[in-house]
């Protein structure tokens, strides 16, 4: 079974990005696939490459990068909340003329459509937050 995963909260004031992990975790234990994992609204803090922790809190941006990476699914931040939230890549830094990006490695910005792409292939569709 295939599963898009769509993150809303911010792991700074919510435990459902937490939750999520763990349930992807638990879905590749089981063998199951996932397709993409979307981060909307202030979820989209979550791939923000800038977040840092107390020592004894879990860094979940790395956390998230390291489960994508081992387990080959898409990390995407919706480009348009993004934005909003000072959340950009290399690419829109030179766009709106900023000297820095803060898009973590393993997240890329992408749209709506392309989180309808991910749900239309997959077998479910669950959302944290």
């Amino acid at each position: 079974m295939t599963f898009t995963i769509l993150i809303n909260q911010s792991s700074a004031s919510a435990q459902a990005p937490y939750t999520a992990l763990n349930f992807c975790k638990a879905l590749i234990a089981k063998q199951q696939q996932i397709q993409q994992v979307f981060f909307f609204l202030d979820g989209v803090y979550n791939a923000s490459s800038f977040n840092i922790l107390a020592q004894d809190e879990t860094n979940l941006t790395q956390a998230w990068q390291q489960l994508a990476g081992q387990h080959k699914f898409e990390l995407c931040a919706c480009v348009a909340t993004s934005l909003r939230r000072g959340i950009i890549d290399a690419n829109e830094a030179q766009r709106y003329d900023k000297d820095h990006f803060n898009l973590a490695k393993n997240f890329k910005l992408a749209g709506l459509g392309q989180l309808f792409e991910a749900i239309n292939q997959s077998d479910r569709f669950i959302q944290f937050g």
